[in-house]
């Protein structure tokens, strides 16, 4: 940020304007990309949330209680459990695919990504 205000300093001087305009101009500079960064940010999180929302409806993707990984260490083959708040429907998610757990131990295929990235409703899983 410091090297932005200095280069604006620069700007103005050379550019004969007024110094809080140069020091403007170079803030602005420094801080667009980073709010570029932020828009582009939410707009992958918007297209592709990491979970999609849960079969009630009540509860979208930050919502969720993270209860953890389904085994040991970290793999690939690791399968992490969320619980829905609102109404305790717990999912388990690896990879593009979610599956809902049910209370008596089933696993139930819910949704998974398409080739474009969204989340669509799964008719057949195997959690293995």
């Amino acid at each position: 940020m410091f090297l932005c205000v200095a280069a604006g300093s620069a700007i103005a001087q050379l550019t004969k304007t007024p110094l809080i305009t140069g020091v403007s101009l170079g803030l602005l500079t420094g801080v667009a990309p980073l709010l570029g960064l932020g828009v582009l940010y939410a707009l992958i999180m918007w297209w592709h949330p990491d979970l999609p929302p849960c079969r009630c409806g009540k509860t979208k993707y930050g919502e969720y209680e993270y209860i953890g990984p389904m085994s040991g260490p970290f793999s690939e083959d690791t399968w992490y459990e969320n619980r829905c708040p609102k109404c305790g429907r717990r999912y388990k998610s690896n990879r593009g695919v979610v599956v809902e757990q049910r209370s008596d131990g089933s696993v139930v295929p819910y949704m998974k990504e398409s080739r474009w990235g969204r989340w669509i409703a799964d008719s057949g899983t195997s959690t293995t």
